[in-house]
């Protein structure tokens, strides 16, 4: 999923972002705050 908006993402001009378990939610806020258009993620 993530690889497919990625590549929608590309092409449509828009900034995608994915929450995933393992990444520090630091750098997850601080990528949210700074804009983006759609966000991937998944419920653990």
């Amino acid at each position: 999923t993530e690889k497919v908006m990625r590549a929608l993402g590309d092409y449509l001009g828009v900034r995608i972002h994915a929450c995933v378990g393992g990444n520090l939610v630091r750098e997850d806020q601080r990528i949210l705050a700074a804009g983006v258009h759609v966000v991937v993620g998944i419920a653990v």
